[in-house]
């Protein structure tokens, strides 16, 4: 374990007022990167500023005592796991009992044995590591107990609801069957039919974020001209957005474009901001639709932009944050009772991440929301 989980080598600081040790400690640990200083109240600074991995800490220093360092560092909670080691010509035990007792982890007398020093040192990163892996793994596993429960949570209520739906509808057709009109029944199954496809999207859903999560997903990349993906995403979803008296505005900047992507999960992500748009967007308003392409002058990389402006509720600020994270559902309902999971805006992040393209957008609450998709035209 003498690399953090970045690969990077671990970070000591060392702080001691003697330059000739600091040169002695720089050489000894060669190996690793280091800051150093012969200040006491600066270790307390970079302490808490790069938060190494160890700290090596004198006792005996002019302007504040080692001890009131060591003090002062753990009294800020961010550095309560960061292990300190004293260095001091004091071996009286009362004193490595106080250093103890203020939370070092070591205590070594001077002169020290250079192996000796740099065999407590490594035990120390060692466990450091382990500590941070446990800690990381913690939170893993909190994270997907949290996931878990919102899993039940959408069993337990949507799938339910929608097996109701269909359970109820399809005990109509066979009590009464005979005494509905065609068009009656056509509507009925139009019903079941509409309500498996939802339950089977929310089923797609929550297995294609696991993949996504996981790495399983993989870019599949072709060439082709984004304006046919675009049309054909406009004209879909505004049938869809007919049914509640909606306007999609499309404005098309683009004469010509060919790109080099993977036209699917593209498609996914614009899918997925329209249909978002759509629910959640009042009867008889209008939502834009504004496609264009434009160069990133630090790289002069060439992207293509799709901005999708809806006039809906808008999102409260206090809630924005949540906006991409799994299962969030905001206070704001959709328009029209349709079913939503919280994991569109979610998928659609992480694809765009994948695809090393931009996600962004504003919203004003009360006004309307505007999310603003950008893709590298070419891979690299």
């Amino acid at each position: 374990m003498s690399e953090i989980e970045n690969g990077e080598k671990p970070l000591l600081l060392i702080i001691d007022d003697s330059k000739e040790n600091l040169h002695f400690l720089c050489d000894i640990f060669d190996e690793y990167r280091k800051s150093v200083t012969v200040s006491g109240l600066e270790g307390i600074n970079l302490a808490n500023s790069l938060k190494p991995d160890l700290i090596l800490l004198d006792i005996l220093m002019p302007e504040i005592s080692g001890f009131d360092v060591c003090r002062a560092i753990k009294e800020n909670p961010d550095n309560k796991d960061i292990p300190i080691i004293f260095l001091s010509g004091k071996s009286k035990l009362e004193d490595v009992v106080k250093g103890l007792k203020l939370g070092a982890v070591d205590y070594i007398t001077k002169p020290f044995e250079q192996e000796e020093l740099k065999v407590r040192v490594k035990t120390n990163l060692e466990l450091k590591a382990s500590k941070d892996l446990i800690k990381r793994q913690s939170e893993k596993l909190a994270e997907l107990n949290e996931d878990f429960r919102h899993f039940l949570s959408i069993a337990t209520h949507d799938l339910k609801n929608s097996l109701l739906v269909i359970q109820g509808f399809t005990k109509l057709l066979t009590e009464r069957y005979h005494k509905f009109s065609d068009s009656e029944k056509l509507d009925l199954l139009s019903d079941i039919s509409f309500t498996g496809e939802m339950m089977f999207k929310i089923i797609m859903n929550l297995s294609y974020v696991t993949r996504l999560e996981e790495g399983k997903v993989q870019p599949y990349y072709t060439e082709f001209d984004i304006n046919y993906l675009l049309d054909d995403s406009i004209k879909y979803f505004k049938e869809i957005a007919n049914s509640k008296n909606i306007n999609i505005n499309y404005i098309n900047k683009i004469k010509q474009l060919s790109v080099f992507q993977d036209l699917s999960l593209i498609k996914e992500c614009i899918d997925n901001v329209l249909s978002n748009a759509i629910k959640f967007s009042p009867f008889k308003t209008q939502i834009t639709v504004i496609a264009y392409s434009e160069s990133i002058n630090k790289d002069m990389r060439q992207m293509f932009v799709v901005e999708v402006e809806d006039e809906g509720p808008g999102i409260k600020e206090e809630e924005q944050a949540l906006l991409f994270k799994k299962f969030a559902r905001l206070s704001s309902p959709s328009t029209n009772h349709e079913i939503t999971t919280g994991l569109g805006l979610a998928i659609t992040k992480m694809i765009v991440e994948l695809l090393k393209g931009e996600l962004s957008f504003s919203s004003q609450f009360g006004k309307g929301t505007k999310f603003v998709l950008k893709f590298p035209v070419n891979v690299d």
